[in-house]
């Protein structure tokens, strides 16, 4: 056997670990670009009261239009209060008909502050109940911090859906570069392929499950790992499994701007609810 039969036979009896955080919430700032927020704040309260968050413990505090005058006080208040979640709206202080956009000032806020984002839906009639809350990644495995926050804010009775979704277009992309190459069996290496890109997450998934069931955390797990075109899937899977609310990673440390997949997500999504961590 050779070194590098070696390497993968160890890569690929290495199984993905879980390591359940645990998210305090215990102070929360509503940012909005309105004179009066009383109505968006009776909104929010009621939204947090079907999610598994203690508002009694909870101390809300409002940001409206006349407490931030520019970005800049803006993320000096939010400093000051170092609140544990920030909630907000798309297109604060910025045309409402920008629907390819989040505004300068939320793409602001998402990358300049490390406290996670909480993005309300366009309609606040659009915040349901929530009875499932879904994980939304391009690379699950090792997400401890998106999966915690998922348990942490689903209901005790609802569903915790963790999706990861390759990239079909790109695998198609590879494989015929891998089909113009002589002696490589292309049946074959996409089977191995997809075999393998589907493997850890899966994995992950499995270990996520055994973890929360020997913490007797009860919120039932859902896997879903398969090929897919990104954006489609996961707005068909937040239908079918009635998510109310998403939950993404935006920090690529590749790049100043917000992680893509998040972005894209967040710019077509927008009758539900997304936490952007």
């Amino acid at each position: 056997m050779k070194i590098d039969d070696f390497e993968s036979l160890f890569r690929s009896a290495a199984k993905p670990v879980f390591e359940y955080q645990e998210v305090r919430l215990n102070r929360v700032v509503l940012v909005s670009d309105l004179e009066d927020p009383s109505a968006l704040l009776e909104a929010v309260e009621a939204f947090f009261r079907q999610l598994d968050v203690a508002t009694d413990h909870l101390a809300l505090v409002t940001l409206g239009a006349s407490d931030w005058p520019d970005v800049a006080t803006l993320l000096e208040r939010i400093r000051d209060i170092s609140p544990e979640l920030v909630l907000t709206h798309r297109l604060l202080r910025d045309d409402p008909s920008l629907h390819h956009s989040l505004g300068s000032v939320v793409d602001t806020l998402t990358q300049a502050i490390e406290t996670p984002v909480l993005l309300l839906p366009e309609r606040l009639e659009d915040l349901r109940p929530v009875q499932a809350v879904m994980v939304v990644t391009d690379h699950l495995t090792g997400d401890h911090r998106l999966v915690s926050w998922a348990v942490h804010l689903t209901p005790d009775s609802g569903r915790v859906v963790l999706a990861h979704i390759e990239e079909q277009p790109l695998l198609d992309h590879i494989l015929e570069a891998i089909g113009r190459m002589q002696g490589v069996p292309t049946e074959r290496t996409r089977e191995q392929l997809e075999e393998k890109l589907l493997e850890r997450p899966s994995d992950y998934i499995r270990a996520v499950a055994v973890e929360l069931a020997s913490r007797g955390i009860h919120e039932r797990v859902v896997p879903v790992v398969r090929l897919g075109e990104p954006i489609a899937e996961y707005r068909k899977l937040a239908e079918e499994h009635g998510v109310g609310l998403l939950i993404c990673n935006t920090k690529d440390p590749r790049q100043r701007a917000m992680e893509a997949l998040s972005h894209a997500l967040a710019v077509e999504l927008r009758d539900l609810p997304l936490l952007l961590l």
